[in-house]
């Protein structure tokens, strides 16, 4: 019993020690005040096909459409009136269906989903599961398009309760934060 103790003193007095020098400042260098924020992680823009799986991201939401031309050669389609012309309707087009976004007011970053077929043509798309693709209860505001309307559920598989459907909701309010699955008709 005495050599654990002593073992154990021992163990101590090394790691106050350790945790002395560690925390003395070192000649030249910088120390971090006490209200030093971590760096937040930088945000993120996605666009999935749901009919093939690929997956374009770049740097903000602004640079999808070249992104998504330059790796697909598709051309991002955003019909938000319900009518589409002969030059948007191409099979150069993959249509945007819903984006989703990790801040109310459409900020942070985000995911965009898109598919062959338009909601307004019978289209319809899913996420079962949000956790598989990192957004699991990291909802806030989220926009519809070619005519689409978004449902969310707290739970994966459409369970739970629901919240929906809507074209755009700039700020989920008491739903921020609880989505494990999305629908859009």
């Amino acid at each position: 019993m005495k050599r654990r103790t002593a073992i154990r003193s021992s163990i101590a007095a090394v790691f106050g020690a350790v945790m002395l020098v560690a925390s003395a400042p070192m000649a030249g260098a910088q120390t971090a005040e006490p209200d030093a924020v971590e760096p937040a992680q930088p945000e993120q823009h996605c666009v999935q096909n749901i009919d093939t799986g690929s997956l374009v991201c770049a740097d903000s939401e602004s640079e999808l459409g070249a992104a998504v031309f330059d790796e697909t050669g598709k051309v991002l389609t955003y019909q938000t009136n319900g009518a589409l012309s002969r030059a948007t309707a191409s099979a150069a087009a993959t249509y945007v269906i819903g984006t989703f976004y990790s801040y109310p007011n459409y900020g942070g970053s985000s995911r965009t989903l898109t598919g062959s077929t338009p909601c307004s043509s019978g289209g319809a798309y899913n996420y079962r599961d949000l956790s598989l693709i990192g957004w699991n209860n990291d909802i806030d505001s989220f926009k519809s398009y070619s005519g689409c309307m978004t449902k969310l559920w707290d739970g994966t598989d459409f369970s739970g309760s629901a919240y929906g459907y809507f074209t755009n909701v700039a700020d989920l309010g008491s739903w921020r934060n609880k989505a494990s699955s999305i629908r859009w008709l």
